[in-house]
């Protein structure tokens, strides 16, 4: 990967320095320091008295005293990943929390500071943070440009517009999770690569060589915990698929009210058709054509997300004799200590409820 791909700001851009090494880089023999991303660059006329002035970036360190990769991910599971690559290296604060629809998302001034103090930033891509890092990312190759001060953090205008005096400029690269993956053919595209395992292989290694990138002496360490973590999920995937392959032929449709599984069905032999169910007081259902799709579909599971009326959804499965799923995860990881707090737990998880309802 080379900086391009990262969105490291070309030569001539505001450039800081950073040191990576510590008692673990001379351990691994990898000490030394390294000329990397990014310290806020002062811009101003002399002598002007402004009341905003630049945060310092604070020095983050490991129990060992080694500095940190300062990563920030868009979602939980692009953050899942990078902490199992980063390791003790790295400090991994996502954006998204648990839980968290990233399509009712809007970025506020502490996500901004923490962008604006990162290393590197890790977007899943393929559309799916559009909406709210649009107005921070700028140009190509993508960078987000963020200022923060005592009076706060806020994105940073368009380049050629002046900067007063004491403000800080700060670039930090953007590396693209999904970066090489195929989009769904949906007619709106589908951001939820990751719930085909193989995709989240590939989201492993573009982590895996953007934090390489921005510290090269860590690099062996990311990749020997890359290593590691792609060898579970490859036995992950193979579990899925002999859990699938298990169900006869004929009961292998599913209905969802969530139309996000299209990578899923796709790669684990999976047919499901997307069912519109309102939100309890939206209107008027016809619940009697919805019975009449899933009878013709021959779907034995619906799988519901939590905006579906609960009642139009029982009433359908009542009247259509099919299983409902309603605790399973879906855009996000799930809270510390549940059973999707991780994206492995959470594929095991997910994988069993829907193949324990087509049975």
């Amino acid at each position: 990967m080379t900086d391009e791909d990262l969105g490291v700001p070309s030569r001539g851009s505001d450039r800081g320095v950073n040191t990576w090494g510590g008692r673990a880089g001379r351990r691994r023999a990898i000490g030394g320091t390294i000329a990397v991303l990014l310290c806020a660059v002062l811009s101003g006329q002399a002598g002007a008295q402004w009341a905003d002035q630049p945060l310092p970036r604070p020095d983050l360190r490991n129990a060992d005293g080694e500095p940190m990769v300062r990563v920030v991910a868009t979602t939980t599971q692009v953050a899942d990943f990078a902490r199992i690559i980063g390791g003790m290296l790295a400090h991994v604060d996502p954006i998204l929390s648990a839980n968290v629809d990233p399509s009712d998302f809007t970025l506020g001034p502490g996500d901004l500071q923490r962008l604006a103090f990162a290393d590197l930033v890790v977007e899943n891509g393929a559309g799916l943070e559009a909406a709210w890092m649009a107005p921070v990312v700028h140009g190509a190759p993508p960078g987000v440009r963020v200022m923060v001060t005592n009076r706060g953090a806020r994105a940073l205008p368009e380049d050629g517009e002046r900067y007063g005096p004491g403000w800080g400029r700060v670039i930090v690269p953007v590396a693209i999770a999904s970066r090489g993956l195929a989009t769904s053919p949906a007619p709106h595209g589908d951001p939820r690569l990751w719930l085909a395992v193989p995709n989240a292989v590939r989201m492993v290694a573009n982590i895996r060589d953007a934090l390489s990138t921005v510290a090269p002496p860590y690099a062996s360490y990311f990749r020997g915990n890359a290593a590691r973590y792609t060898g579970e999920l490859t036995g992950l995937d193979r579990t899925i698929e002999a859990q699938t392959a298990a169900l006869p032929r004929g009961r292998r449709t599913l209905v969802t009210t969530y139309g996000g599984l299209a990578y899923y069905a796709a790669r684990y032999g999976l047919t499901y058709v997307s069912l519109d169910i309102p939100a309890p007081g939206a209107g008027r259902v016809d619940v009697a054509a919805l019975v009449a799709r899933v009878r013709a579909q021959h779907v034995h599971a619906m799988l519901v997300t939590a905006s579906a009326d609960p009642a139009v959804t029982a009433e359908i499965a009542r009247r259509a004799g099919v299983r409902v799923v309603t605790d399973w995860y879906a855009d996000a990881l799930g809270l510390p200590g549940s059973d999707g707090d991780t994206y492995v737990k959470m594929m095991q998880y997910d994988t069993n409820a829907i193949v324990t309802a087509l049975r």
